[in-house]
């Protein structure tokens, strides 16, 4: 039985260790580009994404967001 996790890092701590996320570093676009990129990894059972730049939300809330 798994332990879970303490927080969200662990987790993507984890992901990473095991080469199971990919960190998208280049700008997106929120409505128009996380949705299509999340659906074709999802397609070919990619890995976990981290899109951490949305256009317009530079040092806002919603900075980063991750999809599985």
């Amino acid at each position: 039985m798994s332990k879970g996790f303490m927080d969200m890092r662990q987790w993507i701590a984890l992901l990473e260790k095991e080469n199971e996320l990919r960190r998208i570093r280049a700008e997106v676009d929120w409505d128009r580009e996380i949705g299509a990129v999340s659906r074709r990894a999802l397609e070919k059972k990619g890995p976990a994404l981290l899109f951490e730049t949305i256009k317009g939300y530079r040092g806002g809330r919603c900075r980063q967001v991750l999809t599985n």
